[in-house]
């Protein structure tokens, strides 16, 4: 065993000459922090119209190399409403677009960055949606397709909605 672990450690590739995924845990955590430093630089200097329009975003560094900022439309959440209506809370932060503004660094000689900005919804609704979609295009496969807008109206329903979020639950869907 100890000839294994010697052998595998010791190289810069694993077993079927498959590269080792962070050789060195230092090393990437000072990678993300330079990226994170890098990254708030280029978010100040490029993206005042994303400022100028909200003073309200998250930034989030995934990984090294890879930063996003999310703005939410209609400014900061209520998290007051938590407490007194923790459902409606929900409702509408899930319910509510998203501005999400995507720095990742390219890997060429200068150190450069590519910046993309896209309206969208939060990746718990485009999950609802997609299974939405999907039971609409079984209902469609059974009923016809003459019925498609009304079953997805139907799916929009809250105690649908609330119905399907249990299934998810209990991992039925």
């Amino acid at each position: 065993m100890n000839d294994y672990l010697r052998e595998y450690c010791g190289s810069r590739t694993g077993l079927g000459g498959v590269p080792r995924k962070h050789a060195s845990p230092t090393k990437r955590l000072i990678s993300h922090k330079n990226t994170v430093v890098a990254h708030k630089k280029v978010f100040h200097d490029n993206m005042k119209q994303v400022r100028d329009h909200s003073s309200y975003h998250l930034t989030y560094s995934t990984s090294p190399g890879k930063s996003f900022v999310v703005e939410p439309h209609g400014g900061e959440l209520n998290y007051n409403l938590v407490d007194r209506n923790p459902e409606r809370f929900y409702q509408q932060v899930f319910n509510q677009p998203i501005t999400q503004t995507k720095v990742r660094e390219l890997h060429n000689h200068a150190q450069t960055v590519e910046i993309s900005t896209k309206v969208t919804k939060r990746p718990y609704m485009k999950i609802m949606e997609k299974i939405r979609g999907k039971i609409a295009d079984r209902l469609k496969e059974k009923f016809g397709e003459a019925e498609g807008e009304e079953i997805l109206n139907a799916l929009r329903e809250k105690h649908i909605e609330h119905q399907i979020v249990l299934l998810l639950r209990q991992d039925k869907i």
